[in-house]
This record gives C-alpha cells, sequence and structure tokens, in this order.
C-alpha cells in the first residue's frame, strides 16, 4: 500500500501524534526544513527532492526506503537508523550524525569519501 503525501500532511499527521509511517510516497519538493520529526519511523516508501534541512531527525529510523535527492544539511541525525535504504544524490553536509547507525546501503550517483556522510553535499556526487 502507499500511502502519496505531501510535506504538509506528514507535518498535520505527525503533530496528531502518528509517528510510524508505512508505505508513504513523500511528494517531490515537499519541504520538511526546519521541522520536528523526532522518534518517527519511515517503512516501504519512497522521497524524492526533498527538503529536510536543519530538521531534527533525532532518533528517526529509515527502513527499506528510497531516498533520491532529499537534502540533510544541517540536520539533526542524531540516533538515526538508516537500515536497507536506497540512498540517491542526496546532501548530508553539516547534518549531525552522532550514533547514526548505516547499515545495509545501497548508493547510487554518490561517490563514498571515507564514509562521512556529514560531509556530503550536492556537488560531491560523480557527473
Amino acid at each position: 500500500m502507499n500511502d502519496d503525501i505531501d510535506g504538509e500532511e506528514l507535518l498535520r499527521r505527525y503533530s496528531n501524534g502518528e509517528r510510524v509511517f508505512v508505505g508513504v510516497c513523500l511528494a517531490d519538493g515537499s519541504v520538511l526544513e526546519g521541522a520536528n520529526l523526532q522518534g518517527t519511523t519511515f517503512q516501504d516508501g519512497f522521497f524524492s527532492d526533498i527538503d529536510a534541512r536543519r530538521t531534527n531527525l533525532q532518533g528517526v529510523t529509515f527502513r527499506n526506503m528510497n531516498l533520491k535527492c532529499t537534502d540533510f544539511r544541517g540536520a539533526d541525525l542524531t540516533d538515526a537508523v538508516f537500515e536497507n535504504v536506497l540512498i540517491e544524490h542526496a546532501a548530508f553536509k553539516g547534518a549531525v550524525v552522532t550514533n547514526t547507525v548505516f547499515t545495509g546501503m545501497m548508493f547510487h550517483g554518490q561517490e563514498i569519501k571515507g564514509f562521512r556522510p556529514d560531509e556530503w553535499d550536492w556537488d560531491d556526487s560523480p557527473a
């Protein structure tokens, strides 16, 4: 089951207490910048062209997700878990990745240099 929603709907549902989002396909161009999504689980979904800059994503779990062109620059990913996630052309520069776990990852369009995601930026991807 896919649940196609935009960023406003996601934030509304979070503010109403929902913390587990299964099968969510977040609309291209959704803006989550500066939002608080602490402790949320995203599973079996798809994010494309999402602005998550400076978002509080502490303790968030991304499981079996496709994160395409997602901008995590400056986000707080402390204690976050990325499990079996496809990351394609994402930006993490300046993100806080303290105790962040990356497992079973697949990368597309991303050059890995010493696995320092907090230094990744759009320009680090191969042309």
